[in-house]
């Protein structure tokens, strides 16, 4: 601020100009400090109400999850109580003299139960599983005799499927601690599914 020549001058005492100019920026700093207080108080609320809902959709998902595991287990134990009698009925019709087809039929229908009342089993494991409470009960089992047997109760299926179901098992196999009925599921699902 000073002379100005040929125009109009204007004498500004800098002091004044200054100190105005402190004043306004104090309070645009203010103004800045007080908006970004503003925002983060809106963020914590924002986060505070999702982290809330979040809590309760994740209770409403495990009481949903407990219920499906009651209903699974449930209809998988009315199921099998009923079919475990039909299982029962083919297998006393298998001891009567058949006829070679009656006796196919026989044999398929005890087949076929057996493998359903395998796959409600498996529900039920299931249903276990997600509770947390499946037990193994473990066994001292001959890895050779198991091995056969799931070859064996798996042949009629690899034939109709078309696989050929081998067995070559090590001669120092020996024996394991293990759940054979689980490991007899396990394979008869990789069969089943192959």
């Amino acid at each position: 601020v000073g002379d100005v020549r040929g125009g109009i001058g204007v004498n500004l005492p800098y002091a004044a100009v200054a100190a105005a100019l402190r004043k306004n920026l104090l309070g645009m700093i203010a103004l800045a400090v007080l908006l970004l207080v503003l925002f983060v108080l809106t963020l914590y609320f924002l986060i505070w109400r999702l982290m809330k809902d979040l809590s309760r959709l994740n209770q409403d998902l495990a009481a949903l999850n407990e219920t499906k595991g009651r209903l699974l287990g449930m209809a998988a134990h009315d199921l099998r109580t009923p079919l475990a009698g039909v299982v029962g009925l083919a297998d006393m019709l298998r001891e009567e003299p058949l006829g070679p087809e009656q006796r196919r039929c026989v044999d398929g229908i005890l087949e076929s139960s057996e493998r359903m009342l395998s796959l409600i089993t498996d529900l039920l494991d299931a249903a276990k599983i997600n509770r947390g409470r499946l037990d193994l009960e473990l066994q001292d089992v001959d890895v050779a005799d198991l091995l056969s047997k799931a070859v064996e109760s798996n042949a009629s299926i690899a034939k109709k499927k078309g696989i050929a179901l081998e067995k070559k098992i090590a001669e120092d196999a020996g024996r394991m601690k293990l759940d054979p009925k689980r490991i007899l599921q396990v394979l008869d699902n990789l069969v089943g599914n192959a």
